[in-house]
C-alpha cells in the first residue's frame, strides 16, 4: 500500500516547496499553466507546478542559504533535495533518478464538486521522459498492478484503492477507475476556459513555478445561497487564481487573483500616496500603510448591517454613532469628513533583546518599543479639533490616576498634548512611556513621543530607509494598502508564540527554571539518578537555542511586503513577498 504511493507523493511534495520563476504567462501553453490542455473546462481547482532538475536547483540554493544563517548544529536541516532523498530512500531511489523519468511539469485538478462529502472526480497528469523507465518503477511499487492497454495508453490498475495509472509516451495520468482515463486533445480544456484565462492573465509576474485556479463561483455557490436565504447578501465571487515564484533570486513572491463573478463596469481606485511613508519612523518594524479610512468603515459598516440585519437589533453604524455621541463626538463632521487620505498605523519591537529579557528574569521593554498612527487630514482644521477632543477625553478619563499625568508641550513647533504613564507588570517591573496626541496642516498623529518627534520633524523617515526602498519594486502598481515588514517585524509575526508564552510566564521565568533545578538538586536519589539539574538546563538552553535561531533567521530577512490593488473591473491583486539579504 505504501509502495504505490510513494511517486504520487513526491509530486505533491514537490507543489509545496518553495518556487523560482521562469516562462512567460502571456503564453497559457508555456510554463505550469501549459497543463491545463489536460484538464476539462469544468475543473474547479486545479494546481501545476515545476518538477524540472533546474527548478530543484534553485531550491536547493536557496535551502543552503537559509541553512548556513540559522544551523546551530543541534537538529540537522535538510535541503528540498535531502527531504527527498530521504524519502526515497526506503524504495532504493534517489531525487536524481526519479527526476529523469519525469518531465517538467505537473497538475492536479478536482473536475467534479459535490461538497467534497463524496467521492471526487481527481485527476493527476504529470509529463514523463522515459516512459519504460516510469512503467518499470510502477511494477517495482507494486507488483499487483493489474496491467493493461486503453486508447493508447498502458494501464495499471489497483483494484484495492480504485486507481487508474495510465502512461502515454509524454504523460503519466492517474484517476479514480470509476472516471476512465481522458483522450485528448479535449473538446473544451481548461486553458481555452474564459474564467481560467481572465483569472491567470491578470496576475502580475511574467511567469512562476506553480500555478493555482478555482472557481470560486462554484465552490462557495451553496454558501452564497444559504446566506440569501438568511438575509444576508455576498457579491459572489468569480474565479481565484495564484502563482509562487522567485523574484531577482533574493526574493519569495506569492501573488493572488481574486475577479467578481461579473466584472464591474468601472472601479474608482484610491491608490496610496508612496511619499506618505515620510511621516513613518525608519526603526518602524511593522507597518500599515493604506487610504480613505473613511471608505473602510463605511465598507465595514456595510458588511455588519448586511450580517446582522436578521438580529432585530440597532444597526451597528447606529450604535457606533450613538456611542461615541456620548463622548461628545459626531462621527461624521468630527471623523470620518477628514480621514479620506492617506493613513499609517505602524510598530516597533526589538524581539531578540525581550525575549532575552524574560529568560533570564530581567524583563524589560523600556525604549525597545514604539507605536503610532499618522492620518492625512484632508481638512487641517477639523483634523486639530479633533487632536484637541482626543487631548481633552485623555484628561477626562486620567483623571484621579495614580501615575498618570497629561501635559501640553511643543514638538518641532507643534503643539502637542502628552500622556506620561508608568505601568507595573510586576512588582519588580515598570515600563514608562508617553503617548503623544497632535495636528498640524497636513497630519493627525497618535504615537509614542520618539515616533512622534520622528513624525514632526522629518529625521530618520521610512521613505529614506534603505530596506524600505529596496522593497519597492515588489509592490503592486497602483496599490491600495501595503503592509512592510524590516527583518524584526518579519521575526515578530515567526516567533510570535514564543512570545506570547514567554510574556505569559512573564519575568518569573527565570524563578522557574531555578526552581526546578533547585528541587531537583535538594529531592531524595533514587537508586539510579538522572542528573535532573542537567536536564533543567537543556530544557533551559533550548529556550535560548530558539531565541538564537529566531534572531538569526531575522537576520537573514531583509524585509517582507503584502501589497493590494483593485482594478477598474473590480478584480482584487494581492502580492505577498518576502526578500533576503543577500
Amino acid at each position: 500500500m505504501k509502495k504505490r504511493f510513494v511517486l504520487l507523493s513526491v509530486l505533491l511534495l514537490l507543489s509545496v516547496l518553495p518556487m523560482a520563476g521562469v516562462g512567460a504567462i502571456d503564453d497559457l501553453l508555456t510554463g505550469p499553466q501549459t497543463m491545463a490542455q489536460y484538464f476539462p473546462a469544468e475543473t474547479v481547482l486545479f494546481g501545476a507546478i515545476r518538477t524540472d532538475e533546474a527548478y530543484l536547483d534553485q531550491l536547493d540554493g536557496l535551502g543552503e542559504r537559509l541553512i548556513d544563517g540559522v544551523d546551530t548544529g543541534s537538529v540537522p536541516l535538510l535541503t528540498p533535495r535531502e527531504q527527498l532523498d530521504l524519502l526515497l530512500a526506503p524504495e532504493n531511489l534517489s531525487t536524481g533518478q526519479l527526476l529523469d523519468l519525469f518531465g517538467d511539469y505537473a497538475a492536479l485538478g478536482y473536475v467534479g464538486y459535490d461538497d467534497f462529502d463524496g467521492p471526487q472526480e481527481a485527476l493527476l497528469v504529470a509529463e514523463i521522459a522515459d516512459r519504460a523507465g516510469v512503467e518499470a518503477l510502477l511494477m517495482r511499487l507494486n507488483d499487483d498492478f493489474i496491467v493493461g492497454s486503453e486508447g493508447g495508453y498502458t494501464t495499471f490498475l489497483s483494484e484495492d484503492d480504485q486507481l487508474l495509472i495510465g502512461l502515454s509516451d509524454t504523460l503519466f495520468i492517474a484517476v479514480d477507475d470509476s472516471m476512465g482515463l481522458p483522450q485528448f486533445p479535449l473538446e473544451t480544456p481548461l486553458h481555452k476556459s474564459d474564467k481560467f484565462v481572465a483569472a491567470i492573465s491578470e496576475l502580475p509576474a511574467p511567469s512562476y513555478n506553480i500555478l493555482a485556479y478555482a472557481d470560486m463561483e462554484v465552490l462557495t455557490g451553496d454558501l452564497v445561497r444559504d446566506a440569501a436565504v438568511s438575509g444576508i447578501t455576498f457579491e459572489t465571487p468569480g474565479p481565484l487564481a495564484a502563482g509562487f515564484t522567485i523574484l531577482d533570486e533574493n526574493t519569495l513572491a506569492i501573488d493572488t487573483v481574486q475577479r467578481l463573478a461579473t466584472p464591474a463596469s468601472s472601479v474608482t481606485v484610491n491608490s496610496i500616496d508612496p511619499v506618505f511613508p515620510r511621516f513613518i519612523p525608519a526603526d518602524a518594524t511593522v507597518v500599515t500603510h493604506a487610504t480613505d479610512l473613511s471608505g473602510l468603515y463605511e465598507r465595514l459598516m456595510a458588511t455588519l448591517t448586511d450580517v446582522t440585519a436578521a438580529s432585530g437589533e440597532p444597526a451597528p453604524q447606529v450604535q457606533v454613532e450613538l456611542a461615541l455621541a456620548a463622548l461628545g463626538l459626531d462621527l461624521e463632521a468630527d471623523l470620518l469628513n477628514w480621514t479620506t487620505g492617506d493613513y499609517a498605523i505602524f510598530g516597533r519591537l526589538d524581539v531578540v533583546p525581550v525575549l532575552e529579557g524574560l529568560l533570564g528574569n530581567q524583563f524589560d521593554i523600556n525604549n525597545r518599543f514604539d507605536v503610532g498612527m499618522v492620518i492625512e487630514a484632508t481638512d487641517a482644521i477639523a483634523a486639530q479639533n479633533f487632536a484637541n477632543t482626543v487631548a481633552e477625553l485623555m484628561t477626562q478619563f486620567t483623571a484621579g490616576l495614580e501615575g498618570v499625568t497629561i501635559t501640553a508641550d511643543e514638538i518641532a513647533g507643534v503643539g502637542v498634548t502628552v500622556l506620561e504613564t508608568t505601568a507595573s507588570l510586576d512588582p519588580s517591573s515598570f515600563v514608562d512611556f508617553d503617548i503623544v496626541v497632535g495636528a498640524n496642516d497636513v497630519i493627525f498623529f497618535l504615537a509614542t513621543r520618539p515616533a512622534a518627534e520622528t513624525i514632526l520633524t522629518g529625521d530618520g523617515v521610512l521613505l529614506n530607509a534603505p530596506d524600505y526602498i529596496a522593497a519597492q519594486p515588489y509592490v503592486l502598481p497602483n496599490a491600495t494598502s501595503v503592509w512592510y515588514t524590516d527583518g524584526e517585524g518579519f521575526l515578530i509575526g515567526n516567533g510570535a508564540p514564543v512570545i506570547v508564552v514567554l510574556a505569559l510566564l512573564g519575568p518569573a521565568i527565570g524563578n522557574i527554571f531555578e526552581n526546578i533545578i533547585e528541587e531537583l538538586e535538594t529531592a531524595p536519589q533514587a537508586a539510579a539518578p538522572l542528573a535532573p539539574q542537567t536536564i533543567a538546563y537543556q530544557t533551559q538552553d533550548e529556550v535560548a537555542l530558539l531565541i538564537e535561531q529566531l534572531a538569526a533567521f531575522g537576520a537573514l530577512v531583509r524585509n517582507s511586503t503584502a501589497s493590494a490593488t483593485v482594478t477598474a473591473d473590480g478584480t482584487t491583486l494581492i502580492r505577498l513577498t518576502v526578500t533576503y539579504n543577500e
